[in-house]
């Protein structure tokens, strides 16, 4: 066998490998991703939400040198995100520009409008290379009544959802936010 067909067998076994796809959902904002399932963005790149922190004040208190609130009536929610890249050549994903955030209110948050000041960990903007993966932190600054029913989508033009994928925040079985044991966790994150 050569080397190229002993590769390609080795990338569609990755590809499966590291792929948890949700069959029922579609994703949808009706029926969005559900948290720890990756999703095809078909554009390369295969993104999973790892983890949220709907209240994450603290934590971004934690990576500023001065004291950030949120605006009265909102608050600051951190979602971790892995990006793997499966496309040609190398990519950079940019999660600032590519990912926006929508609740119950139907308002779109993106993370450059509605951010904090520094983010813990955030998510890098670097080239990645074929099955690649960076992970890392988004903020975004929402309503407090859409802080627990969040749903993050890809607002890509680039991609094969003309509509946008939407991945939840929250847990779709039970409609509720995967708690964080601490917000002191977060802080390394």
């Amino acid at each position: 066998m050569s080397r190229r067909f002993i590769y390609i067998i080795y990338l569609i076994f990755m590809m499966v490998a590291l792929t948890d796809f949700a069959s029922a959902a579609s994703g949808t904002r009706e029926d969005p991703i559900p948290i720890g399932t990756t999703a095809s963005l078909g554009d390369g790149w295969q993104l999973v939400v790892l983890s949220v922190n709907p209240d994450a004040t603290y934590a971004i208190n934690q990576a500023n040198q001065f004291i950030v609130k949120p605006q009265s009536g909102n608050k600051f929610v951190l979602a971790r995100i892995r990006a793997t890249y499966f496309g040609k050549n190398s990519s950079a994903f940019a999660a600032g520009y590519k990912l926006m955030a929508i609740g119950p209110s139907s308002v779109s948050y993106s993370t450059f409008k509605n951010d904090a000041v520094r983010i813990p960990n955030a998510f890098p903007n670097t080239a990645t290379y074929m099955s690649g993966s960076i992970e890392g932190n988004i903020c975004w600054q929402v309503k407090s009544s859409d802080a627990n029913s969040l749903q993050m989508y890809d607002n890509s033009v680039t991609g094969t959802h003309k509509d946008g994928l939407y991945l939840a925040l929250y847990d779709v079985e039970s409609r509720q936010v995967p708690q964080v044991s601490t917000n002191h966790e977060w802080k390394y994150l």
